[in-house]
């Protein structure tokens, strides 16, 4: 859980978040990142707009993926148009 440890001014925060939380927070789960330096930057603004994209495209993304299943699907079955002959 991320805990605000002190304000810096109106609209900045010094916040107290695990390894783990930053992980999920910025999607770096996936990499498996397991340090961070002092003063490292986090654009958490970049990740949240790019899942929000996701988020707000969902029924295109899943008409897109219905299609490239069905492409796949028509790809795989097309008769292949050279037959080899079987070895005896």
């Amino acid at each position: 859980m991320a805990k605000i440890i002190a304000k810096v001014n109106d609209y900045e925060y010094i916040v107290k978040m695990s390894r783990d939380e930053i992980n999920k927070l910025t999607g770096s789960y996936l990499s498996g990142y397991d340090s961070y330096k002092v003063e490292t930057t986090i654009n958490i603004s970049k990740t949240f707009d790019y899942l929000a994209g996701i988020v707000a495209n969902q029924e295109k993304i899943t008409t897109h993926a219905r299609n490239l299943r069905s492409m796949a699907d028509m790809i795989e079955s097309m008769p292949k148009p050279i037959e080899e002959p079987k070895e005896n």
